[in-house]
């Protein structure tokens, strides 16, 4: 879902829709008058907007504060209202989803309800279109100018009155138009007259079908075609939604946790009119995620709107232990990565041709055009906020154009025509940022600095197996890219035998593929793995849960051609570096979840998956973590992957990364998996002299399988409770974590039969 590009608040606007100016008369007239006879008088055109709600609620606030809402309720009769307003601000720990039932059309009888797509005479897929999911969407295969229509069906489980139905596009490219029938047994279908041909070519977002008329259905039917010419391929909509009113609906605040403030009052609007009721929290909030809600009941009709609200985490001191980081390089959000608590950063922008234009001169300090990057005073600034600095050395500069001219795209990704030039940017760099002091003659910049002390880890390169000449981040053979990074290795040992030097990160996390630096041989007979102080790689698990997933989201593959899970597959890294260098750590510099776009899943999810995904990589081995990256929600690929929104404000992931990174400072190595069954993840940790449970469902919820008397929970947004019965838990897609345990011996005997399984 996109979300609103808002700095301070995030609003929520419902038309609460009352049928006609007369209903504030006779409140008890027919809630939909008769309709006119005429087909084109659409049943929204009879319903006009009548009272009007906006619940204005800071998206997020520092610990120990308030919280301060209001609601603006607007009469827009030409009578004066009494209504009654009630108020709430709960905890919410799931991040509840739901969305606020329409006044007049109730909720969506289509969401979870069974669905499937047909094409060719066959069912192709199930369960897309009313699964809540924006990302998932039906399609055929891919065959030239071969379909002339598809079929999607819709149980609602039960006969409805329809009174109206939208659809989200998918790809809208791809589709032009629709007929939809219905049917009350699934066996005969009648077409809805006015719902024929109705053209959904390039209808992006949310649309609303031309509908005229109520009928009844249990069962509808969607033909998708083009009068009979031929598509190569179809697409259906992500989702498609059906009203059929508030008849029988409980119209009430969702109930989710403690509450820590609630209130009612009464109001009198005039006509035409509008009151404003503020709403303040009479005690400071801890650290947690929060639902703001509002219900409004006037005549025998209830009105309902809400919008989260997350308490911040508290500050945290890192240190170059910290096992959690983020990828980035934007100067301006320092400080709200120093607000994540994340102990690293992967920067991004310390590139060959941006502190470098003629061979043998050096600029870091921004001069350089047209970048001007200024890479002293943002390393300086990471420091000073608490963040070690992981640079990738990255992009080609072959000196072929002018100075001040970027060189042509599409040659920034090859390899140097001369290894000794790469060499020479990372000597330069690591003589500039690292612990060593060098004479003026060795410096091949204006102000001749050395040994800032800043950087004391280069990653060389960026996943040098994608060499795809058309877009690959290295366009040569992978032999080639070995070559290389011996010379620069042997540089950065040069200018600060004190650092330390990994690997480009790979694409992926198959041991065939990170075999390479074990089997590829320089002609004295060593090994790029005799250079190496970490081993670097990358992972995503795309649309799919990490505890499912088998495929690199970002190149389709793991590296390897088995078709095992990132969890086993981690395992099997995990044992590679032990059986070939035992000593040096694995870090997983690139992962995380795109919230738009083909490939994204929704802010819900990449809160919930995330966390999983870190506590995965770190259960199984990974010394540490980088999260990708740290702001963006734009459609572009890869531009909606960041745990702040482009405008700045944090996303749902922000604050599950927060508290996650909190919960395990101080834990070391991997983690026992406690037996479940395969929907319930537990993993027992060592956190200093204490063991720490994390659990999660994989999908769905649970009740936490185990008894171990009473215990401290924090939930994924940090919301803190002390001495809860274990035995009455419950699980979620979000991780909880789980220490103090007072019944010891019940998790001893756990923990004894978690150790013998994994042996």
């Amino acid at each position: 879902m996109k979300q609103s590009q808002v700095l301070k608040y995030l609003y929520i606007t419902i038309a609460l829709q009352l049928p006609g100016n007369s209903l504030a008369a006779n409140p008890t007239a027919p809630l939909y008058p008769r309709l006119h006879s005429r087909r084109s008088q659409k049943i929204n055109a009879v319903i006009q907007p009548q009272l009007e709600l906006k619940l204005d609620v800071p998206a997020s606030v520092e610990p120990g504060t308030p919280v301060t809402a209001s609601v603006k309720v607007t009469n827009k009769t030409n009578a004066s209202i009494n209504a009654t307003i009630a108020f709430s601000i709960q905890h919410d720990p799931d991040l509840f989803d739901g969305v606020p039932p329409d006044p007049i059309y109730g909720k969506d009888a289509a969401l979870g309800t069974k669905c499937w797509t047909e094409a060719d005479g066959k069912v192709i897929e199930k369960g897309s279109l009313t699964d809540g999911k924006s990302w998932t969407s039906a399609e055929t295969d891919y065959i030239k100018d071969h379909f002339t229509e598809a079929f999607q069906y819709i149980d609602l489980g039960a006969v409805h009155n329809i009174l109206k139905m939208t659809w989200n596009a998918g790809d809208a490219n791809w589709v032009a138009k629709v007929d939809v029938s219905s049917s009350q047994d699934g066996q005969t279908y009648t077409p809805v007259p006015s719902l024929k041909d109705v053209d959904q070519y390039k209808k992006w977002g949310s649309n609303v079908f031309p509908l005229d008329q109520p009928f009844m259905a249990r069962y509808l039917k969607f033909r998708y075609h083009n009068n009979g010419a031929g598509a190569t391929v179809i697409r259906m909509p992500t989702a498609i939604s059906v009203y059929s009113g508030t008849a029988g609906e409980l119209m009430e605040i969702p109930a989710l946790g403690r509450i820590a403030v609630s209130g009612t009052s009464t109001l009198e609007l005039p006509s035409l009119g509008s009151k404003v009721i503020s709403l303040t929290s009479p005690k400071k909030l801890p650290t947690g995620s929060y639902l703001a809600a509002i219900k409004v009941q006037c005549w025998d009709k209830s009105y309902l709107c809400w919008q989260h609200v997350n308490v911040n985490p508290p500050p945290i001191a890192t240190d170059s232990g910290s096992r959690f980081g983020i990828n980035g390089a934007d100067a301006s959000v320092i400080p709200a990565l120093q607000k994540l608590g994340a102990g690293w950063i992967r920067f991004e922008n310390l590139k060959w041709p941006f502190v470098s234009s003629v061979r043998g001169s050096y600029h870091f300090d921004g001069s350089l055009a047209p970048w001007r990057v200024n890479e002293d005073a943002i390393f300086a600034s990471y420091r000073e906020h608490g963040l070690n600095i992981l640079p990738f050395l990255f992009l080609t500069q072959e000196y072929k154009t002018p100075p001040g001219t970027p060189p042509p795209a599409n040659e920034l990704t090859l390899p140097p025509t001369n290894f000794k030039g790469y060499a020479e940017f990372a000597y330069q760099s690591a003589a500039r940022y690292g612990a060593a002091k060098h004479p003026a003659e060795d410096l091949k910049t204006e102000d001749k600095k050395s040994g800032l002390g800043l950087v004391h880890y280069y990653e060389l390169w960026n996943e040098p197996n994608l060499n795809n000449p058309d877009w690959g981040s290295w366009k040569g053979p992978l032999n080639q890219y070995y070559e290389m990074f011996r010379l620069g290795a042997e540089a950065v040992k040069k200018a600060d035998p004190t650092a330390s030097v990994t690997n480009a990160g790979f694409s992926g996390i198959g041991v065939p593929l990170v075999d390479g630096l074990r089997t590829y041989k320089y002609a004295d007979g060593k090994c790029p793995l005799d250079f190496m102080d970490v081993l670097n790689v990358h992972y995503y698990t795309g649309q799919s849960p990490p505890e499912l997933c088998r495929i690199n989201a970002n190149t389709g593959t793991f590296g390897s051609l088995d078709s095992r899970t990132f969890e086993e597959n981690l395992e099997l890294l995990r044992d590679w570096r032990d059986n070939n260098k035992s000593a040096m750590p694995i870090w997983l510099t690139e992962t995380g979840y795109e919230t738009n776009g083909a490939y994204g899943v929704d802010e819900r999810t990449q809160a919930a998956w995330l966390s999983r995904d870190v506590l995965l990589c770190l259960a199984n081995g990974m010394d540490k973590v980088m999260v990708f990256r740290e702001s963006g929600s734009d459609g572009e690929r890869w531009g909606s992957a960041g745990v702040l929104r482009t405008d700045g404000t944090p996303k749902p992931s922000f604050f599950t990364y927060a508290a996650l990174i909190r919960e395990m400072q101080g834990v070391t190595g991997k983690a026992v998996r406690i037996a479940a069954d395969e929907n319930i993840r537990i993993y027992a940790w060592k956190r200093g002299s204490q063991t720490l449970i994390t659990a999660w469902t994989v999908e769905a919820n649970s009740a936490f399988p185990m008894n171990l008397g009473k215990a401290d929970v924090v939930d994924s947004f940090g919301d803190k409770q002390a001495a809860l019965d274990t035995s009455k838990l419950k699980l979620s897609m979000f991780p909880i974590f789980i220490s103090g345990f007072t019944n010891t011996e019940a998790l001893k005997s756990v923990m004894d039969r978690s150790n013998r399984a994994a042996a």
